[in-house]
């Protein structure tokens, strides 16, 4: 649609965020960079792949992603100390 409504002719980068799912190579996509035009679309770039902490436990509590993505990229120097996470349950962020 936006194609359309802004009369795009060429080919353009999208980026999506729509959740998880079986991409076109089978494997779970999510966090998408696609080039796409009117007839296809390539996926040129994504997220880093993160554990799902909860498997399905994260897709409804999606701050458990949050604290995936922070753990993977801060690894041992990761730490609560200053984020929002003040009025979750402290067993359940030990958990994650």
């Amino acid at each position: 649609s936006c194609l359309v409504e802004n009369e795009v002719d060429g080919p353009v980068i999208g980026v999506v965020f729509d959740g998880t799912g079986y991409g076109t190579d089978g494997t779970i996509w999510g966090g998408e960079f696609l080039l796409a035009d009117w007839h296809s679309f390539q996926r040129v770039g994504h997220l880093e792949y993160v554990p799902l902490p909860g498997g399905e436990a994260a897709i409804k509590k999606p701050y458990r992603m949050t604290l995936s993505y922070l753990y993977t990229l801060l690894g041992e120097n990761f730490s609560f100390e200053g984020l929002p996470f003040s009025k979750l349950n402290p067993t359940e962020l030990d958990i994650i």
